[in-house]
Parts: C-alpha cells; sequence; structure tokens
C-alpha cells in the first residue's frame, strides 16, 4: 500500500501542472489529494495546494486577514493554520514576510501572551531549520 500511495502521489505531482492548464480546479484538486498522499495533514496538504495555484504570500495574508485575534495561536486551529503556512516556506526571508503579515493583521486585536510565546517558538524553531538547511 505504501509504494502505492508514493507511485500516485508522484504521478499526481507530475501531471499536476497540465491538469491546473486544463482546469485550475483540477490542479488544487490533485495537489490537495498529492500532499495527502505525501502524509500531510489535510490543513497542510490544502495550503499547499492554494499556494501552489497563487504563489506568492496572497494565501498565506488573506488567511491571516480572515482570522486574526488574541486566540489566532493560543487554539490548535490557530497552531494548525500558522504551523501549516511555515511548513509552506523555504528561505528565511519567507518566515520573516510571513511573520510581519502574521503581526499587522493582528495590530488592532493584539496578540495575547500565550499567543506571543507560540509565535516565538513556531518562528525560531522555522528560521532555524531554514537557515541551517
Amino acid at each position: 500500500m505504501g509504494l502505492f500511495k508514493d507511485v500516485l502521489g508522484k504521478a499526481l505531482d507530475i501531471i499536476k501542472p497540465a491538469l491546473t492548464a486544463i482546469n485550475p480546479a483540477l490542479g488544487i484538486a490533485a495537489g490537495f489529494v498529492s500532499g495527502l498522499m505525501k502524509g500531510e495533514n489535510p490543513l497542510q496538504a490544502g495550503l499547499g495546494a492554494a499556494m501552489d495555484m497563487f504563489p506568492g504570500a496572497s494565501v498565506a495574508k488573506n488567511l491571516l486577514n480572515n482570522f486574526p485575534g488574541k486566540s489566532l495561536l493560543e487554539g490548535m486551529g490557530g497552531n494548525s493554520l500558522v504551523s501549516g503556512l511555515l511548513d509552506k516556506v523555504s528561505k528565511p526571508s519567507q518566515v520573516t514576510d510571513l511573520l510581519t503579515d502574521v503581526m499587522k493583521a493582528n495590530t488592532e486585536k493584539g496578540l495575547s501572551e500565550q499567543s506571543l510565546k507560540n509565535a516565538q517558538e513556531l518562528f525560531a524553531k522555522r528560521m532555524a531549520e531554514t537557515a541551517v538547511a
């Protein structure tokens, strides 16, 4: 079963650009299924598919601007959202851009102490990973 998942996931990665050219929704669906086949959780697979479709930080900015607030990083959902976004970036400059977006999205309401601690931990971990890689 593991070999089948690997082969299907790689096949979807190969045909995803062609599917996207034909129909963008098919490309997103192929990216989502490919992410699931690679063992990503549904949130990460969906973020990956959306970020492939809309390059740059537009997906991240829209998500962060729609879900600001003191509890953004306190609960499991907020940690998953920010963690999922961080998993999709590969350069230290992208990590700092995402941090800037998180702070800008929360300037009005601010972040709680717990949210700030969670943000520090998540961003420091990802920055260290990208700096070493």
